[in-house]
């Protein structure tokens, strides 16, 4: 490290509440969400970057949950729902970027989130924190949200240290000094304690108008650990294995199977039956990303909305004042910047629930590599073992090659054949589809459930663009637009070279949503400080798995 060798060791708030309020438990689980942020204050273009804890009321305590899949976050001005978002929950834990629109008026803005087992406790509100967004592009302003003064409103906050916790403590060792504009420096962190530790991380330019003055997660542990649950009644499906999507569906027999499935390299395929009121509710484990979804069943369906979007209207005004000029013009050039420059190699993309719908056991045939016929059922004739061609009531279908323990033999049952992943009823549709068009066919050899109903044996032929290329579909076969959950990334910038010609204006310089140290383990974090100086706040924020809250600041000086 380039920087001077001198460190400043600062002792970590690890705060552990000694008393607690007793609250009777309502059978049932009970679920509280912390949303932390990588700053407070954002310009519209930029991205919120979340890290997400979902807790569970046990005893008179909390600890992160392993209940809910799912949470669900709104961005509320005080008159409306502006966005929403969802963050797949991981033993409690959950991360997201939230892209805020260019367009987006200037005021403050209600982040909250919750559940769906939340909507199965009687009285719950859900919990958010205030944001404050400014639009540097236009004039336009959140209606009856801000207030324009005279007087610069500065708030100076020093930077803040707790007591170690009695049993041991984490420490933060940050660089000594002030850190020279484009150059690396390092952070430490140490977990002195016996528990592990999942936690967040933000390194951000400090705003000298808007300071948080509070200390985040531990005050919201004092808030919910003092405050009365409602009585837990299951009239919602709780998002258990992933999101529970439901739907509206029409000219649908009451019983008759809805599948749908989300075109991709990956078989993500589910089906339910559809209730006596129309309802098809299905159990999907999370899907990322906004996607296509692929509905087959009934004359047509429409997703159900599983946000609340309840606006109270509760959000206090932003005030803004001349002084303010200088620094918000810094801001939307860094934003601009950002937008124009940003590539996805600044972000690293974190690990995802894996799809366990199928396992390892499939054979597959990559195309290329073998004689390219024109035909399909050449293509499967000639090279493709696990798959025999059988005429069924005069129909054409394909029976796969079951590996059993005992004896392996070729399915007489109905097998699941599929195009990028998206079931296929008319087999002969796909014996018909040009094989030049084909990337890869992956056989699984095995029997397999999609909702009730069993398979033997799977078939998916897959595209090069994944999209099912040409293919047309039943009359019964829908496609809706889907926004699944926010892909978990951090924002280290660990691909700028120190020096290099990156125009690096970052506000946010490093950001990473789940940070798990074990305890007496240490973790040292490489940044890059940005082409400009200024006071750097350095958030620290997390919760121990015996059950305790962690939050530290402290300030970075860069010239």
């Amino acid at each position: 490290m380039r920087n001077r060798t001198a460190y400043i060791i600062i002792s970590a708030v690890a705060a552990i509440l000694h008393t607690l309020t007793a609250i009777a438990q309502p059978s049932g689980v009970v679920e509280r969400l912390y949303i932390a942020t990588d700053k407070q204050t954002y310009i519209a273009g930029e991205r919120i970057w979340c890290s997400l804890y979902c807790l569970e009321a046990q005893g008179e305590g909390f600890l992160l949950s392993d209940f809910s899949s799912t949470a669900y976050l709104e961005l509320q001005d005080r008159n409306q729902v502006v966005l929403t978002a969802k963050v797949a929950l991981v033993e409690g834990r959950g991360a997201g970027a939230i892209e805020l629109p260019p367009t987006l008026p200037t005021g403050n803005y209600k982040l909250l989130g919750y559940t769906t087992q939340n909507r199965n406790e009687a009285g719950f509100v859900p919990e958010g924190k205030i944001l404050s967004i400014f639009n540097v592009i236009t004039t336009e302003r959140v209606e009856g949200n801000v207030e324009l003064t005279r007087e610069g409103l500065s708030v100076a906050v020093p930077a803040q240290s707790a007591a170690a916790s009695p049993k041991g403590s984490i420490s933060l060792e940050l660089p000594q000094g002030e850190i020279k504009a484009g150059e690396e420096f390092y952070i430490e962190l140490r977990n002195g304690a016996a528990a592990d530790i999942s936690l967040n991380l933000s390194v951000y330019h400090k705003n000298p108008f808007y300071a948080k003055t509070d200390s985040g997660i531990v005050n919201y542990w004092e808030k919910i650990t003092h405050e009365p649950f409602g009585d837990v009644k299951m009239e919602f499906l709780p998002d258990y294995e992933g999101e529970v999507v439901r739907l509206d569906v029409k000219g649908a027999l009451s019983d008759e199977m809805l599948y749908i499935s989300f075109p991709g390299p990956q078989v993500d395929c589910y089906a339910s039956n559809i209730d006596s009121a129309g309802v098809a509710t299905i159990v999907t484990p999370n899907v990322y990303g906004e996607r296509d979804m692929v509905c087959e069943g009934g004359s047509s369906m429409e997703l159900r909305d599983p946000f609340i979007r309840k606006v109270d209207g509760a959000i206090p005004p932003l005030a803004i004042f001349p002084e303010m000029g200088e620094y918000l013009e810094q801001r939307g050039f860094s934003m601009q910047v950002g937008r124009r420059f940003d590539a996805d190699t600044l972000y690293d993309r974190l690990p995802v629930r894996p799809n366990i719908l199928l396992d390892a056991n499939r054979v597959v045939y990559l195309l290329d590599d073998y004689t390219r016929f024109p035909k399909m059922e050449e293509v499967l004739v000639e090279f493709v073992n696990e798959v025999r061609i059988r005429s069924v009531k005069r129909q054409k279908q394909l029976s796969i090659l079951i590996n059993d323990q005992e004896n392996s033999h070729y399915s007489t049952g109905y097998s699941l054949v599929m195009l990028d992943g998206v079931p296929v009823t008319d087999q002969a549709k796909i014996l018909d589809y040009d094989p030049l068009l084909l990337h890869r066919i992956e056989i699984y050899t095995g029997i397999y459930s999609v909702g009730n109903v069993y398979y033997e044996g799977m078939a998916n032929f897959i595209t090069y663009k994944g999209d099912m290329s040409g293919f047309e579909f039943e009359d019964n076969v829908k496609i809706l637009p889907y926004k699944g959950s926010l892909y978990p990334m951090a924002f280290t910038g660990a691909s700028i070279s120190e020096g290099g010609a990156y125009p690096d204006y970052r506000e946010t310089i490093y950001w990473h949503p789940v940070l798990d140290l074990k305890g007496g383990d240490s973790l040292k974090i490489r940044c890059i400080a940005p082409l400009y100086g200024g006071d750097f706040d350095v958030v620290l924020e997390g919760v121990s798995l015996s059950g305790a809250p962690v939050y530290y600041k402290s300030t970075l000086k860069i010239r």
